[in-house]
């Protein structure tokens, strides 16, 4: 399988890790820095940064890589 996506922030956000699921979602994570407004979704764990600098981003992709199902700070 090949995807790619992106998530809108306008700062840098560098992936670590990326995987699918049975349903073909795409997940990705890594950092992510101040000031890029990282997109969260609601009902997310974390939706503003937690104070420093960087925060961990997890993001969840519709199978065609179209739509940001969730995604979170951590």
């Amino acid at each position: 399988m090949v995807a790619g996506s992106f998530t809108g922030s306008t700062a840098n956000n560098f992936g670590f890790t990326a995987t699918y699921d049975d349903a073909g979602n795409l997940y990705g994570g890594g950092i992510v820095f101040t000031g890029g407004n990282y997109p969260t979704t609601t009902g997310a764990y974390q939706i503003p940064m937690n104070g420093g600098a960087i925060d961990i981003g997890i993001s969840k992709f519709s199978p065609d890589g179209t739509s940001l199902v969730y995604s979170t700070h951590i």
